[in-house]
């Protein structure tokens, strides 16, 4: 020991505290490092999305033949009294693929001469027992229904926009309409289409 004394060098004896101190501080910044480094801070880290914040995409429609337009109205008309603008108001906003015949047609009052909206009036059912259905559409889009005939049946997809009446039932933004396949045993001959001035009646 007294060898090893005498030749370390003086200096390592004399300085001893500050190289105690120089030790202390580098284990403290070594700690820090960690620390942060642990914590995240020394890192480029992905923002993390919001998923409350992302727009969730909007479901799909599907326009559905069932239930059809005199199953609802038989529906809301046989709900309690308290009960059936609850019951209407389920069905409201519902989009729909209905197989219709046309009853009349009628041109909006507008004081537009070249004003080509027009009323369709059509029945869902048999023709012993059908309800109305009517929605307006731009009869120049859709030019084949200026030859339509009375009884003719059309496909038909919108949403239900209201009921007006007991036995009537409104559709708006008409997706599609088409010529569909009438039964014969079903709708009575086909007749021209004429212009009506007020509501159709069923049957």
């Amino acid at each position: 020991m007294e060898w090893l004394a005498q030749n370390l060098p003086h200096d390592l004896f004399r300085h001893k505290d500050s190289i105690l101190l120089a030790a202390g501080v580098a284990l403290l910044i070594a700690a820090a490092a960690f620390v942060w480094k642990v914590a995240g801070f020394g890192s480029a880290r992905e923002p993390v999305a919001d998923s409350s914040a992302v727009p969730k995409a909007e479901p799909l429609r599907e326009y559905r033949e069932s239930p059809n337009a005199s199953e609802i109205l038989a529906t809301i008309n046989h709900a309690k009294l308290e009960l059936k603008d609850g019951v209407r108001e389920t069905y409201l906003g519902r989009h729909v693929r209905w197989t219709l015949r046309l009853s009349n047609m009628c041109k909006m009052p507008s004081g537009n001469e070249a004003c080509s909206i027009y009323t369709m009036f059509m029945l869902s059912g048999t023709q012993f027992k059908a309800v109305s259905v009517c929605f307006d559409i731009d009869i120049h889009a859709h030019p084949f229904l200026k030859t339509a005939r009375v009884n003719e049946a059309f496909t038909v997809e919108g949403i239900i926009q209201d009921f007006p009446m007991a036995d009537v039932v409104r559709l708006r933004d008409i997706h599609s309409i088409h010529k569909a396949v009438a039964e014969s045993s079903v709708n009575p001959p086909a007749s021209s289409a004429h212009i009506a001035d007020s509501w159709p009646h069923a049957g």
